[in-house]
């Protein structure tokens, strides 16, 4: 019941309130055999932070997991990668330079003065297949005024992906991360997917896996949708 009323708060975007209750809730664990608990309940909680822009929020939740199981090495290595994506809001976007499904270069640098979403996927990722249609429905909408859409697929062969994004009339830049040229998923520090970083025009990541209604949210408030 606790872990629900965390949830709810954390749902209705009540950061303040529900991380002293999730911290409460971590220290009352005193058992090694619940840390996969413990870690699920801290993923998905922090999953809604992140979602809502709290990165803040999100880093103190994983480091109060870490804290909370000192001597889980598997811990010790999700955490500190966790770390390193949240610590890249904020900060300018890796260099991008790579070959396309079709065999042209792709550089980020080449879309300064855009929003840009870099979305890791594969066609075998179901939560990327339930989303597809939301980030057609954004490309459209907002495509016109500066967004552009550039996705990295880790799927094991080009061919996967170029018969999908033919198939799905995918109107955006697709990258096959074995095959492009350059290791995008090392360089964005993806550990799992789906995974996605919004870049301003400046070339700075500012949210990160905007999913659904939160990536229109904040395309809303950047910029004037087509029509």
């Amino acid at each position: 019941a606790q872990v629900i009323a965390v949830m709810a708060k954390a749902k209705a975007k009540q950061f303040p309130d529900a991380l002293p209750r999730y911290k409460e809730l971590i220290q009352g664990l005193t058992m090694a055999e619940q840390e996969e608990f413990a870690t699920s309940f801290s993923e998905t909680f922090a999953a809604s932070a992140v979602a809502a822009g709290e990165i803040d929020t999100a880093a103190q939740v994983y480091q109060t997991l870490a804290a909370r199981f000192p001597d889980s090495a598997t811990l010790k290595q999700k955490v500190e990668t966790e770390l390193g994506r949240l610590a890249r809001v904020g900060k300018p976007a890796p260099v991008l330079e790579a070959q396309d499904i079709e065999g042209k270069t792709v550089r980020l640098a080449s879309m300064r003065g855009k929003y840009v979403l870099i979305d890791f996927w594969a066609t075998w990722c179901t939560p990327n297949i339930v989303e597809l249609p939301r980030l057609q429905d954004a490309y459209k909408k907002y495509h016109d005024a500066g967004f552009e859409i550039v996705s990295v697929s880790l799927d094991d062969t080009r061919t996967a992906v170029a018969d999908f994004v033919k198939a799905r009339k995918i109107p955006w830049i697709q990258l096959h991360n074995a095959t492009a040229g350059a290791d995008l998923v090392e360089a964005f520090g993806v550990s799992s997917i789906p995974a996605t970083y919004l870049i301003d025009p400046q070339g700075t990541i500012i949210r990160l896996d905007l999913r659904g209604g939160a990536l229109d949210e904040a395309l809303s408030k950047a910029l004037r949708p087509a029509g």
